[in-house]
């Protein structure tokens, strides 16, 4: 009897360490085979195995890939940069009193265009950031209008100490200008696309704000200086030429109306003008 249950105790303790060893896992094919409800696999896709979807990333637009940019629909319209210079000449007119006592002067402009592209590529809203200079001279001395000023001058007749002045005489000599300018335009491209290959002409206008800082020099003081600030509003066109792989080059001509609030002569010192401007940019 006791030979029964050492024998039944024997096989318990082995069947009990032969259970407890990690079974080998079960394959895949295994599981379908003894569901035969599951459908048969088929084979695992791959990332990107359709040829028509775009891999993740920036646009060909962003990175400036041109050769993408051409009859391509479907993805985002490019965000495009082109610097600029601006040899140009002022032409001061109507009836405020500084204004009317400069002749044509002359003007630098430098700046950059930052370009938001429509759909299909044929227009464009710009962002213009500039910077400009603006010099013009007096008219002659028949044409001169006399300001008086309120200031203060050294008197010789009191040892040089300042004083102060009323109704000083004043004409003239020149107006300089410095300006930061900042404007909203719209181009458009009339032969094609913005980006192929081949030249093309564009047009566009815009308008915007200036703030700076002028100089008057006066015939009979010293110098005055102040804070002004205006308006302006344009037209351009411009011919596009490609550059090899350096971008687009431009050539053209533009046209401005420009107004500038001023009160440097203790007056009304505005100025009003009508700018003409040769245009030479790169586009990239």
């Amino acid at each position: 009897m006791k030979a029964k249950w050492l024998a039944a105790l024997l096989l318990g303790t082995l069947g009990t360490t032969s259970w407890g060893q990690n079974p080998s896992p079960p394959t895949v094919q295994s599981i379908v085979t003894a569901t035969p409800n599951l459908p048969p696999l088929g084979p695992v896709p791959t990332p990107n195995a359709d040829a028509n979807l775009l891999p993740p990333g920036p646009s060909a637009y962003v990175i400036g890939d041109k050769e993408k940019c051409c009859n391509v629909w479907g993805v985002d319209p490019e965000i495009g940069t082109e610097l600029y210079f601006r040899p140009g000449i002022s032409l001061p007119f109507g009836g405020q009193r500084l204004g009317r006592n400069l002749s044509t002067g002359y003007i630098f402009q430098l700046g950059a265009h930052t370009l938001f592209y429509d759909m299909p590529h044929t227009s464009a809203w710009v962002v213009d950031t500039s910077v400009s200079t603006f010099h013009n001279g007096g008219v002659p001395i028949a044409d001169r209008n006399v300001f008086l000023l309120d200031i203060n001058l050294p008197n010789a007749a009191a040892g040089g100490a300042v004083q102060f002045f009323n109704d000083v005489p004043a004409t003239i000599h020149s107006a300089d200008r410095t300006f930061f300018n900042l404007g909203v335009g719209r181009d458009w491209w009339l032969w094609g696309e913005a980006n192929c290959p081949g030249g093309n002409f564009r047009v566009g206008a815009d308008g915007g704000a200036r703030y700076g800082w002028m100089t008057t020099g006066i015939n009979e003081l010293r110098h005055r200086g102040d804070v002004v600030g205006g308006l302006y509003l344009g037209g351009h066109a411009l011919s596009e030429i490609p550059w090899g792989d350096k971008g687009i080059f431009q050539v053209g001509f533009r046209t401005e109306y420009s107004y500038t609030w001023s009160d440097i002569m203790q007056t009304q010192s505005d100025i009003q003008e009508f700018n003409l401007y040769l245009t030479f940019g790169l586009r990239y």
